[in-house]
């Protein structure tokens, strides 16, 4: 957690005074705002039971805007794409963590949350019979408005292809509208097994 300080000043301000005299009202002061960041948000991981994982984090100053990765019975690499925003709310400098893990071609997928909108939840499903069905069948995330540093609670989920198939289903999401999804933690071995993110200020 960090703490920032600032000191705001207040000038002189001069001019007439209320009435038929004629005087001057001046003053001056000061006062110190303390703003303080919360801690960085890290989810419990969801999907398949399973050890290790890699963290995939977006650059300083930009926020997770989609996933992409590749796909075929199960979803096998997975990888954020990260963005920064113009005043419009426009995407700035898109890009996704590991390219290679996007091919072009049928199993290669994106989701990418429209305009204005950042991922705040991330969504997985995969079989009941993790002994036969080892890996994650879908991915689904939730984009909501980011609006002056905060996120719009009413969400747009978007999901890949074939994700309500999949009998099981789990969800994480951040727990403040100050903190967007900055970072992914995946556990894999030959496909992806398990998901979690990682909240905080961009």
């Amino acid at each position: 957690m960090r703490i920032s300080t600032f000191v705001i000043m207040t000038l002189v301000v001069t001019g007439p005074s209320l009435g038929t005299a004629q005087g001057e009202t001046s003053g001056s002061g000061s006062f110190t705002i303390s703003v303080t960041d919360l801690a960085p948000y890290t989810s419990p991981f969801i999907g398949i039971s399973s050890t290790g994982f890699n963290v995939a984090p977006c650059p300083a100053g930009k926020m997770v805007v989609g996933v992409g990765g590749t796909k075929l019975k199960f979803v096998q690499k997975l990888t954020p794409l990260c963005a920064s925003f113009d005043k419009m709310g426009s995407f700035l400098n898109l890009t996704a963590v590991d390219p290679a893990a996007i091919p072009d071609g049928g199993s290669g997928f994106t989701l990418k949350c429209p305009a204005g909108r950042v991922v705040t939840r991330l969504a997985v499903s995969y079989n009941e019979n993790t002994t036969v069905y080892p890996y994650l069948g879908g991915v689904q995330i939730g984009c909501g408005g980011w609006f002056g540093g905060n996120v719009d609670p009413t969400l747009q989920l978007i999901s890949t292809t074939g994700f309500d198939a999949w009998a099981r289903k789990a969800t994480v999401a951040c727990t403040s509208s100050l903190q967007p999804v900055r970072s992914i933690r995946v556990r894999s071995t030959t496909s992806t097994k398990a998901l979690s993110i990682v909240c905080d200020e961009p």
